[in-house]
């Protein structure tokens, strides 16, 4: 039994892969919960963790809009 994020473990509930037990206990989120992407500093960042960074930032943001 684990605790998982929306945008961590909604496709695999949609497909069954996983379970959700404690139907009743929801967690909103708050202020503090933030997802953080740690890249290394610099202005030369590459395209790719460019793009990487902005799939992630769109991909949560569209979880928790729905």
């Amino acid at each position: 039994m684990c605790l998982l994020p929306v945008y961590v473990a909604s496709r695999d509930l949609a497909r069954g892969g996983l379970v959700q037990v404690l139907v009743d206990y929801q967690i909103e989120p708050t202020p503090g919960s933030t997802l953080y992407a740690i890249t290394l500093p610099g202005i030369h960042s590459s395209p790719q963790v460019k793009a990487f960074v902005q799939f992630l930032a769109e991909t949560v943001q569209a979880e928790f809009a729905q």
